[in-house]
């Protein structure tokens, strides 16, 4: 057979490559999130629907055995679902209604349920239960196949979440409670010679962790034990940690000059300091996925363009974004993010603003700089135009690569949305939240979009467009919809399946 007649597992459809991909394990799912774009509703879809069950657990008793048998037959994934009103007993207050409830509430009836309907289990999600430390010991028993797990817990030493049993996991996720107690904590250290299993953590997210000296020590010394293998690591404090702590982060997963990570989801809550990037270029080399947080102060003498891999990157510039943010000096985001373009690599296919007040020439500059660059997100940016040529949307449509586009929370309007009529390669679109500072204010007008967007998919029969709006997209108005080519998806944000 001829090389030009050689067939890829791209010209599968929807359907073949979805019964392909069922037989992966999660973990391996999440694996493949990464391979490339157009598997990703897929993924997402065999993740949250095909091998996985979601369950309020005071439904139980409404199932006969035969029946919970089948319901979880072959799953993969857990989740465990806490509506109020369906899970919440009868005995219990509406004061306790209203508050997360405990994890002992319901283990009387998970710990059968896993037992005898999900021997196989592999990911597990009880976040919407307060958990402690030994109950989370006794889930890991009685799932000796557990591979992900995402808990929520209250617990002041959240520290000892962090033992050998958890480096066991594949994906460990932690949120911490706000309420959780900041002082007086007295944590004690994890005993590494008692680790009975060879550490295989990729993924572990701390969200809301107190950081002070001692527990900071002994989440170093966690990474420096366990974290060889570590590809994610996102630690969200309620507080921004020091240049010295994160330096001490940095440094527990590669100690020395011939270590190299192999951090590829880095996400730590400090605002970037002078020799960050020098520090990440020289210890974090196979990094994909980036978050950075900037504030007035922030300083960037150093280049990211050495992260050969980095392909997504998230920024988030702190700076309350307000209308007046040009009215006196030119934004603080506006400069610091025009700085940095030339400092990151052009190999990038994926940008995230938050909270930020720019330019449009920041946007025409960016065209330069990410001639790659296949996904943007906005999510609470105030654009400033004081370019008479250009608008938005013209200056989005000369973004050659670029496939989807999210606004959310945004000053853009829809004036000159024609202009995406002429991309080439635009096929997605979400917005979110843009009704304007007054709720009978509109920026953007949901019918205009569509009608435009139908324009753009009827010049392009051959593809799918997906458009995603805050509108109840069944009472779009029926002419409308009936002028809407068949290959645009409309789907409203909110109820989104």
């Amino acid at each position: 057979m001829s090389s030009k007649s050689r067939t890829t597992i791209d010209f599968l459809c929807l359907d073949e490559l979805t019964l392909v991909l069922r037989h992966l394990s999660v973990t391996e799912l999440y694996h493949c999130l990464h391979v490339c774009p157009q598997w990703r509703p897929t993924i997402r879809q065999l993740l949250s629907t095909q091998k996985s069950v979601t369950l309020c657990l005071n439904d139980i008793s409404h199932y006969t055995n035969e029946e919970l048998s089948e319901k979880c037959d072959n799953k993969r994934h857990l989740a465990v679902n806490s509506s109020v009103g369906r899970l919440i007993k009868s005995k219990q207050s509406l004061l306790s209604a209203i508050t997360t409830p405990k994890f002992k509430d319901i283990q009387n009836d998970l710990f059968p349920l896993l037992t005898d309907f999900c021997p196989n289990i592999q990911s597990l999600d009880i976040s919407q239960y307060l958990i402690g430390v030994s109950d989370m010991e006794q889930i890991l028993a009685v799932c000796p196949r557990l591979q992900c797990l995402y808990v929520y817990s209250e617990d002041r030493d959240w520290i000892q979440f962090l033992s050998p049993t958890t480096a066991g996991l594949k994906h460990f996720s932690l949120k911490l409670s706000s309420e959780t107690p900041i002082y007086g904590v007295r944590e004690t250290p994890f005993d590494v010679q008692k680790c009975q299993m060879s550490p295989q953590i990729e993924d572990l997210v701390l969200i809301r962790p107190h950081i002070n000296a001692i527990n900071l020590d002994i989440l170093c010394r966690y990474l420096q034990s366990f974290g060889c293998q570590l590809k994610k690591l996102h630690l969200i404090p309620g507080h921004k940690i020091s240049a010295n702590q994160c330096y001490d982060l940095i440094r527990a997963i590669a100690p020395n000059e011939s270590n190299i990570s192999l951090v590829k989801n880095w996400n730590i809550n400090v605002f970037v300091f002078n020799g960050l990037f020098k520090e990440m270029t020289t210890k974090l080399p196979n990094i994909e996925t980036l978050y950075l947080h900037f504030n007035t102060e922030s300083e960037q003498n150093d280049s990211l363009k050495n992260l050969k891999k980095l392909k997504e990157i998230y920024l988030d510039f702190n700076s309350n974004v307000n209308e007046f943010a040009f009215d006196s000096s030119e934004a603080e985001s506006d400069v610091q993010f025009i700085e940095l373009l030339p400092k990151m690599p052009s190999t990038l296919t994926k940008l995230t603003l938050y909270d930020a007040t720019l330019s449009l020439t920041a946007f025409l500059q960016a065209i330069t700089y990410f001639p790659d660059l296949q996904q943007l997100v906005l999510n609470w940016v105030y654009i400033e135009n004081n370019d008479i040529e250009h608008n938005f949307w013209q200056v989005i449509s000369n973004f050659k690569n670029l496939w989807s586009l999210t606004l959310e929370s945004t000053n853009i309007t829809d004036e000159g949305l024609e202009a995406l009529i002429g991309s080439d390669s635009l096929t997605t679109l979400e917005l979110v939240n843009y009704k304007g500072t007054a709720s009978a204010h509109t920026l953007i007008d949901s019918y205009k979009v569509i009608e435009v967007f139908g324009q753009l998919a009827t010049l392009r029969p051959d593809r799918w467009f997906h458009l995603r709006l805050d509108v109840d997209v069944f009472k779009v108005n029926h002419q409308i919809r009936a002028k809407t080519p068949r290959n645009v998806k409309l789907v409203n944000i909110g109820y989104e399946k």
